[in-house]
């Protein structure tokens, strides 16, 4: 087990990625921020079903997704999939929440690979100008993008998302907290949504979990 770090550099496909606490990937050679899983109106479908959870959860991924940007001015934003919970449409106002984020990043190009959760029309992503792919598969530079490590390319490093992987560290008392799995050929990463389950997971010899703790990073290595 490693100390507590502000970011953990990853080196795959010859080149570098780094970890940050926000659950987002940083990529310096291509200037790309990477985020899985934000899954933005889950707690606003849950209102609607008429069970109580806190308001907010937008506007606060919104926020932290504005701070990393003002902090490594990104050419791009991708998205590893589940960029909205539900095709329903919202009772309240999550969804100009969004419209007015976006105007306020204009400039940035916005690239959503689909999940099985992205079932809005056409025009909800347009209207956000966000470029929605909808292959399995989607070369960047040396890696391959999809949404689940179900669609990963043997032949390549690739990220993706889907799982919401956990870690359970119990000498630490963290029953699971929400973490990066880190593989040969793979990196999970975690799901970006306040509001969102996690899955955990088990590591293999050549496997690490990179957890977020305290606002920081604690690797363990299987």
């Amino acid at each position: 087990m490693h100390g507590l770090q502000h970011q953990v550099s990853v080196h795959r496909a010859g080149t570098e990625l780094i970890l940050l606490p926000c659950k987002m990937v940083w990529w310096p050679d291509g200037r790309i921020l990477f985020a899985a899983d934000t899954h933005f109106g889950k707690a606003s479908s849950f209102r609607q079903a008429g069970i109580p959870v806190p308001a907010g959860t937008t506007a606060t991924m919104l926020d932290t997704l504005s701070t990393q940007i003002k902090l490594f001015e990104p050419r791009e934003l991708v998205i590893l999939g589940d960029f909205v919970h539900s095709s329903r449409s919202a009772q309240d106002d999550f969804e100009s929440l969004l419209l007015a984020w976006r105007a306020s990043h204009q400039h940035l190009p916005v690239t959503l690979i689909k999940g099985n959760h992205d079932r809005r029309t056409a025009d909800f992503y347009g209207n956000l100008r966000i470029a929605l792919r909808k292959e399995r598969q989607v070369a960047c530079g040396p890696f391959t993008l999809c949404h689940s490590p179900q669609d990963i390319n043997p032949q390549a490093f690739n990220l993706c998302g889907h799982l919401h992987p956990g870690y359970a560290v119990p000498q630490l008392g963290l029953r699971c907290a929400p973490c990066f799995w880190l593989a040969t050929d793979t990196l999970v990463l975690p799901a970006f949504g306040v509001f969102t389950g996690l899955a955990r997971v088990t590591l293999e010899s050549s496997q690490s979990a990179i957890l977020i703790h305290q606002q920081m990073l604690l690797q363990v290595d299987g």
